[in-house]
């Protein structure tokens, strides 16, 4: 997702394994790391001097994009952070960000909430990417601005993102059945991968929704929580069966 020519900044860079790999596809580029963690920190500089790139790549002590001037780089990965906290370091850092062409996004919880952040926030949704290691992983590929080629566009208030997906959903799947906002920022992802993919993510969001199903007490203080888990399993299962047909059209 990181064009071979931009600049690029890694936020949270931990052992900046990242950088690295970033400088052995292109070294003629300004990379940098920032990491705010002490530890980490010595060792990313410790492992850049150990490959030999200390005149390639530059690792910064700070947080989010505090260390970073505004078009030192075009593209800024966030990546292994929280959602909230990846939202928090675009708030701050709104001067530098404001100046990127892209961001490349990986958060470790609630996807669906920067989702929703960005796309309220005047940032366009171009590209989903699912990778499988032990769990899915969720990449978002996002650009400033309304881009009219991209995934998901923005929108200026809840109400009228939420009309949105559901005219997105319904074109992409020919879903029309009334879905809840987060469920809709929750299956972003099915727009933009192949069925193949993107069933499986399906299946072991099922497989989740059936555990919490099975742990809930069928008792009257659970009775709409229930219903509410029942119809997201039941959403699930025909997003599914669609996705079965366009694989095997």
């Amino acid at each position: 997702m990181v064009p071979p020519d931009s600049g690029v900044v890694d936020v949270g860079t931990d052992h900046a394994t990242v950088p690295i790999q970033l400088a052995r596809i292109n070294p003629n580029r300004k990379i940098i790391g920032v990491e705010y963690n002490l530890r980490p920190y010595h060792q990313a500089v410790q492992k850049i001097v150990n490959a030999g790139l200390e005149l390639v790549v530059e690792i910064r002590k700070g947080y989010g994009l505090d260390c970073v001037e505004p078009g030192e780089v075009e593209v800024a990965i966030i990546a292994g952070l929280g959602s909230a906290t990846t939202a928090e370091i675009l708030r701050k850092g709104k001067r530098v960000v404001q100046g990127l062409s892209r961001l490349v996004l990986g958060p470790m919880d609630y996807a669906y909430k920067l989702r929703q952040y960005l796309l309220l926030n005047n940032y366009s949704i171009q590209r989903e990417l699912l990778v499988h290691e032990f769990r899915w992983y969720e990449i978002i590929q996002a650009h400033p601005g309304d881009l009219e080629s991209a995934l998901v566009r923005p929108y200026p208030s809840l109400s009228s993102l939420h009309a949105g997906m559901q005219r997105l959903f319904a074109r992409e799947f020919d879903y029309h059945r009334y879905l809840p906002l987060q469920t809709m920022l929750e299956l972003v992802p099915l727009l933009g991968e192949d069925p193949e993919k993107a069933s499986g993510f399906l299946e072991d969001k099922k497989n989740n929704l059936n555990r919490i199903l099975q742990n809930i007490p069928e008792v009257e203080s659970t009775r709409i929580r229930r219903r509410e888990l029942r119809s997201k399993l039941e959403t699930l299962w025909e997003l599914k069966e669609k996705l079965c047909g366009l694989k095997m059209s």
